[in-house]
């Protein structure tokens, strides 16, 4: 079972980041999903995924007091589309959903449609500040697979002779995103903007990277948990790519 990293203000997309003020509000919401879904032990994973759905429908529910609080009037397109857009794009940046939902999948935007879509009073758009009952939505059956661990066979069948393999069509995705840095490793100094696109391009992450504790599924989790480790394989995948 994934772990949810520290909290660090997430990315709407292209490095930009929340506003302050905002980010101080959703930290706490982050703060208490890390520390109520710590403890849940391993095979429990529906108490996991109903603590996330709790916690993303509280993030939708903030920005909609976000939203107000700018003067922003609200209609069905911003309630229905916009705002839940957002709260999965915050969710995914903050690291309370697993790295498969990053793929954009189809089952994944059916997930948060399920979720958040008419998560505001009936009453009328004006009246849409009214919190709604918590509701559960099993996350998507792909996600079990990656929650769950490997069967002996399969890794069995798997495996691969000893020593380090070289994964040279990674490699080289990899070294292409660095390359649109100015300066050399200057992705070093952005390591957890580079990993979510990484992450976005579809690149594997070394496959140990499941067995570490806490539990690593993507580049972000590796540049939230372990940098330094984050650091090193993305060097060794661009000296693969360099010297093929």
């Amino acid at each position: 079972m994934y772990r949810i990293p520290a909290f660090r203000v997430p990315s709407l997309g292209y490095g930009w980041g929340l506003p302050s003020e905002d980010a101080n509000e959703i930290e706490p919401l982050h703060k208490q999903l890390r520390a109520d879904t710590y403890n849940v032990p391993e095979g429990q994973e529906e108490q996991f995924e109903r603590l996330v759905c709790t916690a993303v429908q509280q993030l939708f529910d903030l920005l909609k007091l976000q939203y107000r609080r700018r003067g922003s009037a609200f209609n069905e397109y911003v309630l229905d589309v916009v705002l839940p857009k957002t709260a999965f794009q915050l969710s995914l940046g903050l690291g309370w959903l697993p790295a498969s939902a990053r793929a954009d999948a189809p089952a994944w935007r059916h997930w948060i449609k399920d979720l958040l879509e008419g998560r505001y009073s009936q009453v009328g758009l004006n009246d849409s500040l009214a919190v709604d009952p918590y509701i559960f939505v099993k996350f998507p059956p792909e996600t079990i697979a990656e929650l769950a661990p490997e069967p002996v066979s399969s890794v069995a069948a798997r495996r691969k002779p000893p020593g380090p393999q070289r994964d040279l069509d990674s490699a080289r995705k990899v070294k292409k995103i660095a390359e649109e840095y100015s300066k050399p490793e200057g992705w070093k100094d952005d390591l957890e903007a580079f990993c979510e696109r990484l992450d976005e391009a579809g690149i594997s992450i070394p496959k140990t990277w499941r067995k570490r504790e806490p539990r690593m599924l993507s580049w972000s989790d590796g540049a939230s948990f372990e940098p330094k480790l984050a650091i090193k394989t993305i060097k060794d995948r661009l000296k693969i790519a360099h010297h093929p």
